[in-house]
């Protein structure tokens, strides 16, 4: 996960834009600086301040820039408009808007010290053609440049959401971990409608992993996630919250619907599982505890009442459900 952040952090950098209103140099730096700091070494504190500054300094920066090109693009109007005002007049009599479009340009300023009126009309009449052409150029340079930006932003954007929905995930069984699960069983237990809760372990787990080996461990992992993803509905949430350990939570359904729908993937039997060149025929079994939602029951006493069933579930005996 450090590795991750760390990695993050870094990417950041290249969606960092370098404008001459924002002291971008020193927001690299602290990006680069408290990236360094993200090593396995690091403690509580210091990972607690990163996340701190994380959480502050990367919204703010994301606002400042989308100001500068809103205050880009006002600017280019505003000249626009100045250019729209000066070509309505007559013969270049208005020349304080012709000033406002380019007061330092020097081809203007010495037209309108010409004795030769028509010589300063014909000059100054070039300067604003010279105008509307810089102009024009401008202003599809600075929507082309307006576009970009926009467009960085909204990765950067769609970036970060990408990363914090990864967060919540395990990485070996694409399932939720124990924190993305909590994060959204709120929202399974907002209204009156039943939800149950299954809490699965493997059985003999341990003698797997010290018989066959981790690698053939891992296999029959994963293969108890595809089982339990294979048997889930949109709605429903599947997790590793560790070790062997899994959960899956069924809102709209009673703990018997989830029985109906689960209970087959689940079975036991034995597996066949290729592994490096090796294949192990292994008696894949879980143990089950479940509970049904109580109006009212925050999501912790929930699963501590699955946890319980499941406890019981082992002391009866392997392969069996118990509910809480």
């Amino acid at each position: 996960m450090l590795a991750l952040a760390q990695e993050l952090y870094y990417t950041l950098e290249h969606f960092v834009l370098s404008t001459p209103d924002l002291d971008t140099g020193s927001f690299v730096r602290r990006l680069q600086e408290h990236a360094g700091r993200l090593t396995p070494e690091v403690g509580p504190a210091t990972l607690a301040e990163v996340r701190q500054w994380g959480a502050n300094a990367l919204p703010a920066f994301a606002r400042l820039q989308r100001a500068y090109i809103g205050e880009r693009e006002t600017e280019m109007w505003r000249l626009l408009d100045a250019y729209t005002s000066a070509v309505r007049q007559q013969e270049g009599r208005d020349l304080s808007a012709l000033h406002e479009i380019r007061e330092s340009h020097s081809r203007l300023r010495s037209a309108v010290t010409l004795e030769d009126i028509r010589a300063a009309r014909e000059q100054i009449e070039e300067e604003m053609r010279r105008t509307r052409e810089l102009l024009e150029r401008k202003a599809r340079e600075d929507r082309e440049r307006t576009a970009r930006l926009q467009q960085q932003v909204a990765q950067l954007q769609e970036t970060l959401r990408t990363v914090r929905g990864q967060a919540d995930f395990d990485a070996m069984t694409g399932l939720l971990h124990r924190g993305g699960l909590f994060r959204r069983m709120t929202d399974c237990l907002t209204d009156e409608r039943p939800c149950a809760v299954w809490f699965v372990d493997l059985d003999d787990f341990k003698t797997i992993n010290d018989t066959l080996g981790h690698p053939i461990g891992d296999r029959v992992i994963t293969y108890c996630a595809e089982q339990m993803k294979r048997a889930a509905r949109s709605t429903d949430l599947v997790a590793r919250l560790g070790g062997d350990e899994f959960c899956f939570v069924a809102p709209g359904n009673t703990a018997d619907q989830v029985l109906q729908r689960v209970g087959g993937a689940l079975t036991r039997r034995h597996i066949r599982l290729d592994v490096a060149d090796r294949v192990c025929s292994v008696l894949f079994s879980v143990s089950v505890g479940v509970a049904q939602w109580i109006p009212g029951e925050t999501a912790e006493s929930l699963l501590a009442r699955a946890d319980a069933a499941l406890l019981e579930a082992k002391r009866t005996g392997k392969g069996t459900i118990r509910k809480a």
